[in-house]
């Protein structure tokens, strides 16, 4: 077998392996997909995983059942693009159990409590530090929801 072949045969079986955990994480959460009702996802994280590393974690910190949406932390994401909350549709786990050929998939993650109360920790403290900012359009628009859901 030639470098080249050896080489595509390694991507391949990593493939597999990635695969096949893509397809466990689906028909774990499978219910949840198929729910209008995606309350159980609050304090959890929609991780997008690459080679069986974190690329971007998405703490769910808001389920907005009514209009489909999901409301996001993601501190780093705050950095790169200038705000750390954003929505995404429901239908953004609709692509759990598949791929998308570059080896990135989606899985949800389920925290200790700890965690879940360190992570809404940072939240507040995002919030409590940049509310006042002029660029801090993602935080009012979280507080609106907020707001309208009590």
């Amino acid at each position: 077998m030639g470098k080249e072949e050896k080489m595509m045969q390694i991507i391949k079986e990593k493939y597999e392996k990635v695969k096949e955990k893509a397809t466990k994480q689906k028909q774990k959460w499978q219910f949840i997909i198929d729910s209008k009702d995606k309350s159980l996802l609050l304090n959890k994280s929609l991780d997008v995983m690459c080679y069986g590393h974190k690329i971007v974690n998405q703490f769910v910190i808001g389920v907005d059942n009514k209009n489909k949406n999901f409301y996001i932390f993601s501190e780093k994401n705050f950095d790169i693009v200038g705000y750390a909350i954003y929505k995404l549709p429901f239908s953004y786990i609709n692509g759990m159990g598949f791929t998308d050929g570059s080896e990135y998939w989606i899985k949800i993650t389920e925290h200790k409590p700890e965690i879940v109360e360190k992570k809404n920790r940072k939240v507040k403290h995002y919030i409590e530090l940049n509310k006042d900012q002029k660029i801090a359009e993602d935080i009012r628009m979280y507080q609106r929801w907020q707001n309208k859901n009590k």
